[in-house]
């Protein structure tokens, strides 16, 4: 989560800020049964969801702080975990 806005969201930058070698950080993702990629998705959702309920931000300032190459891919993401829009869900939420 700490990562996220700070262009520090791949796996080698992690386990260095951890200072632990990239494999060990992957074992003890696949021990808890979750991976790399998978955290990395529930993070920026969690954050996406809080903005879209608490917060009055632009989606493409939110989807280029969540680290996405634009506003499409973000919405894409967002309505394949959630089923709708970004747009939508905060419109259901307020």
């Amino acid at each position: 989560m700490q990562t996220l806005g700070a262009k520090q969201r791949n796996l080698a930058q992690v386990a260095q800020l951890m200072n632990i070698p990239v494999r060990t950080l992957q074992r003890h993702l696949s021990t808890a049964g979750t991976s790399f990629k998978q955290l990395l998705q529930d993070a920026r959702m969690e954050t996406a969801r809080w903005h879209l309920r608490s917060s009055n931000i632009e989606i493409g300032l939110l989807s280029a702080s969540l680290g996405y190459t634009d506003t499409s891919a973000f919405s894409k993401a967002f309505r394949a975990v959630h089923g709708y829009s970004p747009l939508q869900w905060g419109k259901q939420q307020h």
